[in-house]
C-alpha cells in the first residue's frame, strides 16, 4: 500500500537516525544549510523551489536521475532535512514546489535503504519496509501533484494511518489478519476477561531469534532536533537553531496517569486493567505473570495465580512485529517511543504477554507492556550506556518537553511581569472557550508544577499527596483544580522534571569554558553505592548536578569511574571546554583522575583539597598522646571525650542540670558532637568541652547528676583534680594545634576559592603553628617528640600536594597581589636550605651574552622556572586542540612561544601592561584579555582562576541524599532519588539568580558566615533565659553536630573513625630528628608575613590587606602545523 506524506517523512527519520557504516557528526549537515537565501528566494519566486536547489547543493545530487545519495555523516544535523521536509510538505501551503520536494523525499529514502542493503542490515523496526512490488509501499515516484491529493490517496491506502483517523474514533480501528492463536484467546475468556481487546496474541511456536519478521506500516514518530553541542570557539556560543512542536494529537501525561509505574512510597491510583499491570519489585526489568487482577461487576476480585518476578536475558527474547495499536479507543500511541524501544517476546515461554526492549543491540533491558515514556526516557538518556549519545539527548530533550516545566515556561516564556494596566476603560473581546478549557489546563499544569516544586524543594515524599487531607486543602482553595496523585508526582512528573532541569543545565554549560569537574561515591540507605558527579560554572561558582550511576553488579574501578565521568558528564557538554576535574585522594578515584587527564590532557587532575586537611586532622588526632584523650588504650575504655559527649547525648537530665550550670556560670552554649556530615568537627566538640569545662566540674562535684554506678563512668574523672587537669590540659593542646588547620579547611571549602587559596592558606596555618611551637615552653608545653611528629605530619601532606603538582605554585605567581612580595620573591633565602631548582651547568668560559634572559627573575623567583615550565605545557595541549582562537596573529608556534616567553617576563618584572590595578584576580586577567602583549598569558591566568579546587558541591549533594533518603524512605530507588535532588537544587538556584554575588579577591576566615566560623569556635556570648533549655537548639545548630540535637550514636560514632584511623606506619625512632623545620621555611618562604596571619585573624591586622581598584575587557583561528616539534619549555 501506498504511504501517507507524513508517514513517509517520518519513516524517513527513522531510517537516518541509524545509518550504518556511516559516522557521527553534526558538523557537515547544519540548519542553516538547509535555509536557503532570501535572495535565491526572490529570484526563483517560490520558497520550496529555492529549497529544492538547496538541497541540490548540500547532498551534490540532482533529484530524480536515478542516482543515490551519499551521506556524509549521521545524527540530529542530517535529521534536520526531515524537519525541513515536514514544514514543507505537511505544515505549510501546497503550491507547484510540492513536486520536487517529493521527489527529494523518494530520493533519500531510497538512498538511506541502499545503505542498509549495502551494511547488509535490516531497517529499524520501528521503520517501514519500502518493496518494489508496492506490498508495503511504492517504489514508483510520485509525481507532481499537491499535497492535498497525496494525502487524500495515503487516507484511502491506508486506513489506519493517523492522517486518516480522528482522535477519538466510536468505532475500533481495522486491525489486521485474525491471529493463529485467536482460539486461545476465546477459550482464555471463559476463565478471565481479556486483558485488553485489541492486544495481539502470538503463536505458541516463538519466531526464531532475528528472523525478520514482516513489518506492517506503522506511524513513526515526530522528534524534534535536540540541542547539540554548540561548536567549540572561544566565545559564548548561543544553542542551535531547532524546531521544537508539541504532539497535539498526543498528551503522554494523560497516558502516564492511565499507566502508573509504581515509585517509592507512592500507590498506583490507575485504572485496574492490564494495562496498569507494572512490577512491584524496584527493578524495572521485572515482569509479573500469570495476568493482571480483573474486575467483576464493578468489584475487585484476588487473584489465586502465583505471581512471580522473573528477568530475561537479551537471548531470550525475540523481536515481533510492530502494530498500529494495541488498544481500542482511547490515546494513539505515541510512536516517539517506538524510536528507542522494540516489542519482543520471551522465547522461552511465548505464551506470555508482550515485552519491550530497547532498541540498543546489547542491552538487555526489557518491560512489561505497555509502554512507559518515564521509563524509556529516563533508561535511554541516563541508563543505556551504548546507545548513541545523539539518542541520548534526543531522549533527554523528548522528556524534557512532557514535563511541567516546560510547559509552564512556554505559557509565560519571560519572567518580567506584565505592564502595568493602563488608566481609562478599555473594550476588550474575551474568548470564553479558550477561559473555560485552555484557561483551566494552564491553571492547572501551574498548579501541578508548584506542588511538584514543594515536593522537592521541600524534600516532601511523594505519598503525603495521597492523603485526603490533601485532596481536600486543594478542593477547599480552588473546586475546579483536581489534587494530583503521590505516584503520578514522584514517578513520570517528576521523570520529566529532571529531564527538563538537566536540558536547561547543559543549555548553559555548552556556552561556557573552564568548567570544573566533580565527582564522588557515596552509599544509600537501601544500601546502593552511587556515584555522583557536578560540573561548576567558572565566574558564579554555580555547580550543576549533571549525573549519577549505579552500577549495580558492577565493580567501580577507576576505569568504569573514568567512562563514566567522560561518557555521562563530558561528552553531552563538550570535553574541550573544561579545564579540570577535581576528587578526593582515595586509589580509585584518583587513578580515574590521572585516567582523564591522560585522555584530555588540558583537563588538570587536583586533589580535593578539604579532604587533605581533614586527613591531615586525623593524623594529628591519631597520635598516641593525643589519643589518650579520644580513646584510653591503658584500660580499654572509650575516651574521656566520647564518654562525657555520649553520656550528655543520651541524659535528658544531665542536659538540663548542664543548662542551669552553664546560665550560672555565663555560659551560652552547650556540648556540641563529632558528626559525619562536616569537616573538622573534632575542634568544635572538643572547644565546647573547654567552654563548659567548669559548669562540668561544678555539677560533678554538687553530685546533680545520676548515682547509677554504670552511668557514673563517663564523668567520674572531673571529681579527682589530677585526671580533670591533665584531660583539660591535653583537650586544650589538641584544640589549639588543630584550629589553625580547622580555619583553613573551612575556608577552602568556600565554592569561591581558587587554586591560590590552596596554597595561601596552607602557608597560613603553617605559619601560626611555627609561632605557636616557637612559644611552645611557655604556652602549650608540648613534648617535643610531639611536635615532631606534627611537623613530620604537615610536611608530609604539604608534599603530597605542592610537590607533585605546579598548578598551585602558578595560581599563587600569576595572583597580580603577590607577584610582588615575599611569598613569591626570595627575602633572606636560607643557605641551609635545599635547593629544589637547579640551574643548568656552564662553562666557565662562557661569555656574559651565554646567560639567559631572564637570569635576574630565575635568581629571585624560586619558582618562576617551574611555573614557565608548567605554563609552556598547558599552553601546548591547548595549541593542539586550537582553542581558543586567542593563538592568531603570532606566526606559528614559534611566535607563540616566543610571545608568551616575553608576556611572562614582563609580568614577573611587573612592566607594561600588566602594571594595572585590580580587584579580583579572576577580572585582572580577564581585562588582559583582548590585550596582544598579554593575552597568551592572560587565557592560562583565566583559566587557573576560574578553577574549584574542591569537590564540596558532592558532599553537599550527599547531605541532601541523607536528609531525603531517610529510614522511612529507605526503599527509595537511586533514580528517583537522583531526579529529586536535581529539581531541587535546580529550584533553589532559581530563587537565588537574581543576588548580587560579591567576593573578595582572597576569602578569609573572619569573611564566613557567622554559621560557618561556629563549627569551629562556638561564639561565647551572654546566655539569656530561654537557653537554659537544650532540647530545642537554635537554628544555628539545628544538625546532627550538635549533641542535643542528634540522634542516638551520631554524637560520638564520628570518634570511631579517628579511633580505627592508622596514620603513619613509620615509627617515632624512624621520625625523629627528620623534620626539624618546615617545608615552607626550607623553601624559603616568608612565614613571617603579616598577610598569611591576617587571612585565619578574627580580626583584621593592619597593614595586611593587598590594595587595588577596578576595570574591564575580553580574545582568531590558524594552522599551527607540527606542535610536538617545538621546544616549549623555559
Amino acid at each position: 500500500m501506498a504511504l501517507g506524506v507524513e508517514q513517509a517523512i517520518d519513516n524517513l527519520r527513522v531510517l537516518l537516525l541509524r545509518l550504518p557504516d556511516v559516522p557521527e557528526g553534526d558538523d557537515h549537515y547544519t540548519p542553516a544549510k538547509f535555509s536557503p537565501s532570501p535572495d535565491v528566494v526572490k529570484v526563483v519566486g517560490s520558497y520550496k523551489r529555492a529549497l529544492a536547489q538547496q538541497l541540490q547543493r548540500v547532498f551534490s545530487h540532482t533529484a530524480g536521475d536515478g542516482t543515490l545519495i551519499t551521506f556524509v555523516e549521521k545524527g540530529l544535523g542530517l535529521c534536520n532535512i526531515v524537519e525541513v521536509l515536514k514544514r514543507q510538505l505537511v505544515e505549510a501551503r501546497a503550491d507547484d514546489g510540492n513536486a520536487g520536494l517529493l521527489v527529494w523525499l523518494q530520493d533519500l529514502t531510497t538512498s538511506a535503504l541502499a545503505v542498509y542493503e549495502r551494511a547488509g542490515q535490516q531497517p529499524p523496526p520501528s521503520a517501514i519496509v519500502l518493496t518494489q512490488d508496492g506490498a508495503t509501499g511504492s517504489s514508483k515516484r510520485p509525481r507532481a501533484s499537491s499535497t492535498a491529493s497525496q494525502t487524500a490517496a495515503a487516507k484511502k491506502s491506508c486506513p489506519t494511518s493517523r492522517a486518516s483517523t480522528p482522535k477519538r474514533a466510536s468505532t475500533p480501528k481495522p486491525g489486521p489478519t485474525i491471529n493463529p492463536a485467536k482460539e486461545l484467546l476465546k477459550k482464555a475468556s471463559t476463565t478471565r476477561p481479556k486483558p485488553l481487546a485489541a492486544r495481539p496474541v502470538a503463536a505458541t511456536t516463538a519466531p526464531p531469534v532475528n528472523a525478520g519478521p514482516k513489518r506492517t506500516v506503522i506511524p513513526t514518530p515526530v522528534l524534534p532536533t535536540p540541542l547539540a553541542p554548540a561548536p567549540v570557539t572561544p566565545e559564548s556560543v548561543p544553542p542551535l537553531p531547532h524546531t521544537y512542536h508539541d504532539d497535539d494529537d498526543f498528551n503522554i501525561d494523560a497516558h502516564l496517569a492511565d499507566y502508573q509505574s509504581p515509585d517509592d512510597n507512592s500507590d498506583n491510583d490507575g485504572p485496574a486493567s492490564a494495562a496498569a499491570t507494572v512490577p512491584t519489585s524496584d527493578d524495572e526489568d521485572l515482569v509479573l505473570l500469570d495476568g493482571p487482577p480483573t474486575a467483576s461487576n464493578g468489584k475487585k476480585k484476588k487473584q489465586k495465580e502465583v505471581r512471580r518476578a522473573l528477568k530475561y536475558s537479551i537471548d531470550d527474547l525475540t523481536d515481533t512485529e510492530e502494530r498500529e495499536s494495541y488498544t481500542q479507543g482511547g490515546h494513539p500511541p505515541n510512536n516517539a517511543f517506538r524510536v528507542f524501544t522494540v516489542t519482543c517476546r520471551v522465547r522461552s515461554n511465548p505464551e506470555l504477554n508482550l515485552r519491550y526492549r530497547c532498541i540498543q543491540p546489547g542491552c538487555g533491558v526489557s518491560w512489561a507492556m505497555p509502554r512507559n515514556g518515564a521509563r524509556i526516557y529516563r533508561h535511554a538518556s541516563k541508563e543505556c550506556e551504548n546507545l548513541p549519545q545523539h539518542l541520548k539527548d534526543l531522549a533527554l530533550h523528548e522528556s524534557a518537553k512532557l514535563s511541567l516545566g516546560s510547559k509552564v515556561a512556554k505559557s509565560h516564556p519571560s519572567s518580567v511581569p506584565p505592564p502595568a494596566a493602563k488608566t481609562g476603560l478599555t473594550q476588550q473581546t474575551l474568548s470564553f472557550p479558550a477561559m473555560s478549557v485552555e484557561g483551566r489546563k494552564e491553571q492547572q499544569d501551574h498548579f501541578d508544577h508548584a506542588v511538584l516544586k514543594f515536593m522537592a524543594v521541600g524534600a516532601i515524599a511523594p505519598a503525603a499527596f495521597d492523603r485526603p487531607q490533601w485532596k481536600q486543602v486543594v478542593k477547599a482553595a480552588n473546586p475546579r483544580l483536581n489534587a494530583i496523585s503521590g505516584s503520578t508526582l514522584g514517578g513520570p512528573r517528576l521523570t520529566h522534571e529532571a529531564s527538563f532541569v538537566v536540558q536547561k543545565s547543559l543549555s548553559s554549560l555548552r556556552k561556557l569554558f573552564n568548567l570544573t569537574l566533580t565527582f564522588d561515591g557515596g552509599t544509600l540507605k537501601r544500601p546502593v553505592s552511587v556515584y555522583t558527579s557536578h560540573v561548576t560554572t567558572p565566574l558564579r561558582r554555580i555547580p550543576h548536578f549533571m549525573a549519577a550511576k549505579q552500577g549495580a553488579g558492577e565493580s567501580h574501578d577507576a576505569s568504569w569511574i573514568k567512562d563514566f565521568c567522560a561518557n555521562d558528564v563530558m561528552a553531552p557538554i563538550d570535553p574541550i571546554r573544561f579545564a579540570a576535574v577535581c576528587s578526593d585522594s582515595t586509589n580509585v578515584t584518583k587513578r580515574a583522575r590521572l585516567d582523564l587527564n591522560e585522555q584530555y590532557p588540558w583537563v588538570i587532575s587536583l586533589d580535593d583539597a578539604p579532604h587533605v586537611l581533614n586527613n591531615l586532622i586525623k593524623d594529628i588526632c591519631g597520635i598516641p598522646y593525643f589519643k589518650e584523650v579520644i580513646y584510653w588504650h591503658y584500660f580499654k575504655m572509650e575516651g574521656l571525650l566520647k564518654r562525657l559527649l555520649k553520656f550528655f547525648n543520651k541524659s535528658s537530665m544531665g542536659s538540663h542540670e548542664l543548662a542551669v550550670a552553664r546560665y550560672d556560670s555565663n555560659v551560652s552554649r552547650g556540648l556540641e558532637g563529632v558528626g559525619k556530615t562536616r569537616f573538622a568537627t573534632i575542634c568544635r566538640a572538643g572547644s565546647s568541652v573547654l567552654r563548659c569545662i567548669e559548669p562540668l566540674k561544678s555539677i560533678v562535684a554538687q553530685d546533680r547528676l545520676s548515682s547509677e554506678k554504670k552511668t557514673r563512668k563517663a564523668y567520674e574523672f572531673l571529681r579527682s583534680p589530677y585526671k580533670a587537669a591533665k584531660f583539660e590540659t591535653e583537650l586544650r593542646q589538641l584544640v589549639s594545634v588543630l584550629t589553625p588547620i580547622a580555619k583553613a579547611l573551612k575556608c577552602l571549602e568556600s565554592p569561591y576559592s581558587t587554586l591560590a587559596d590552596v596554597k595561601l592558606f596552607w602557608l597560613a596555618f603553617v605559619s601560626l603553628l611555627a609561632d605557636l611551637f616557637k612559644r611552645n615552653k611557655r604556652d602549650l608545653e608540648l613534648p617535643d617528640p610531639v611536635i615532631e611528629r606534627i611537623r613530620y605530619f604537615v610536611n608530609k601532606r604539604y608534599r603530597s600536594v605542592f610537590a607533585k603538582s605546579p598548578v598551585y605554585d602558578a595560581a599563587l605567581f600569576l595572583h597580580p597581589g603577590l607577584i610582588s612580595t615575599s611569598l613569591v620573591r626570595k627575602k633572606n633565602p636560607n643557605p641551609l636550605a635545599t635547593s629544589v631548582f637547579v640551574q643548568p651547568a656552564t662553562d666557565s668560559t662562557a661569555h656574559a651574552e651565554t646567560e639567559p634572559e631572564d637570569k635576574d627573575l630565575r635568581d629571585a623567583l624560586p619558582s618562576y622556572l617551574r611555573v614557565g615550565n608548567f605554563l609552556m605545557a598547558q599552553l601546548k595541549e591547548h595549541l593542539k586542540i586550537k582553542s581558543p582562537s586567542v593563538f592568531g596573529g603570532y606566526g606559528g608556534v614559534q611566535g607563540v612561544t616566543k610571545a608568551f616567553r616575553e608576556q611572562l617576563r614582563a609580568y614577573a618584572r611587573q612592566q607594561t601592561p600588566f602594571r594595572k590595578k585590580w580587584t579580583s584576580p579572576r577580572q585582572y586577567w580577564d581585562d588582559l584579555l583582548e590585550h596582544p602583549d598579554a593575552r597568551l598569558l592572560a587565557f592560562l591566568g583565566v583559566k587557573l582562576f576560574s578553577i574549584v579546587p574542591n569537590s564540596m558541591a558532592e558532599e553537599r549533594t550527599m547531605s541532601e541524599a541523607t536528609q531525603i533518603n531517610t529510614a522511612t524512605r529507605s526503599a527509595q530507588k537511586p533514580s528517583t532519588l537522583v531526579s529529586l535532588i536535581q529539581v531541587r537544587q535546580y529550584y533553589r538556584r532559581e530563587e537565588q539568580r537574581a543576588t548580587a554575588v560579591s567576593r573578595p579577591s582572597v576569602l578569609r576566615f573572619r569573611d564566613l558566615d557567622a554559621k560557618i566560623r561556629a563549627e569551629i569556635l562556638p561564639s561565647a556570648a551572654a546566655p539569656d533565659v530561654a537557653s537554659l533549655v537544650d532540647s530545642a537548639p537554635d537554628e544555628s545548630d539545628n544538625d546532627d553536630d550538635n549533641v542535643a540535637a542528634s540522634g542516638q550514636d551520631d554524637a560520638t560514632d564520628a570518634l570511631d573513625d579517628i579511633e580505627d584511623y592508622e596514620p603513619d606506619s613509620e615509627s617515632e625512632d624512624e621520625i625523629q630528628g627528620r623534620d626539624v623545620q618546615f617545608v615552607a621555611q626550607e623553601e624559603g618562604i616568608d612565614l613571617n608575613s603579616t598577610y598569611l596571619k591576617d587571612l585565619l585573624s578574627d580580626v583584621a591586622i593592619a597593614g595586611a590587606q593587598l590594595t587595588g581598584a577596578t576595570k574591564k575587557a575580553a580574545q582568531t583561528e590558524e594552522d599551527f602545523g607540527d606542535i610536538d616539534s617545538i621546544d616549549f619549555s623555559m
